[in-house]
């Protein structure tokens, strides 16, 4: 160690109270990772991975990286998600959505855990605002064998189909919805707006001036007598 770092191979930082050794440049690691054969590269990923895990300090996606490499794609799922779930708490809705993918194509056959992590998915790429593509995912998650549930995926699926503009497609859903519970929709343009004010918080009256109450008319000053 001490000759490497005598020849500035690698560098000795201090991280949380921990001496930290890394190469000084990327071209060095690069150069040993050349040497290394893809069973022993993985023996480091996986060593790296459990050391990093048993010490409570790595970040979830760090660990998803080196579970990744390591061939164990189902604990690497697990941690993305684990990072998802951080960035979503952090509303970064956006970089949730993407880790979420991530995890998903991980380990695509994760049986209910894929269910939960579509689910959340749907819900980021809603917040972030990417509502064709949270819509879809909603509609993914359609199992005609939960009736409840299914109604509910349909109605936030064409609530995000409308909030982004897809009009035709918000309405096919809503009057899929409307027959499953034997109503029909009105053939009214003004449709697609009542829906989504339903899910939105009610006007404020004190916001819009037409709602206004009206002032009355002041009475003129009264004249004092000289």
């Amino acid at each position: 160690t001490t000759q490497l770092l005598n020849r500035r191979m690698i560098r000795e930082r201090v991280i949380q109270d921990e001496n930290r050794f890394e190469t000084y440049h990327d071209k060095f690691r690069e150069a040993i990772i050349r040497q290394l054969s893809p069973q022993m590269l993985q023996s480091h990923h996986n060593r790296l991975a459990v050391a990093l895990e048993d010490s409570k300090r790595a970040d979830p996606e760090t660990l998803a990286v080196h579970f990744t490499e390591a061939g164990d794609p189902e604990r690497a799922a697990i941690y993305m998600e684990d990072a998802a779930d951080q960035a979503s708490k952090a509303l970064a809705f956006d970089r949730a959505a993407d880790l979420y993918q991530r995890s998903i194509e991980l380990y695509p056959e994760g049986g209910s855990g894929l269910r939960s992590r579509l689910r959340k998915q749907a819900d980021a790429l809603a917040n972030a605002g990417r509502g064709g593509d949270a819509a879809k995912v909603y509609l993914s998650l359609i199992d005609e064998g939960n009736a409840i549930e299914a109604l509910e995926l349909r109605r936030l699926a064409a609530e995000q189909y409308l909030r982004s503009g897809r009009i035709d497609k918000g309405l096919a859903e809503i009057r899929e919805v409307l027959n499953k519970m034997g109503m029909k929709l009105a053939d009214s343009p003004a449709a697609p707006d009542r829906c989504l004010l339903r899910s939105s918080p009610p006007p404020n009256p004190r916001s819009n001036p037409s709602r206004r109450r009206p002032r009355t008319a002041e009475s003129p000053p009264s004249k004092t007598m000289p």
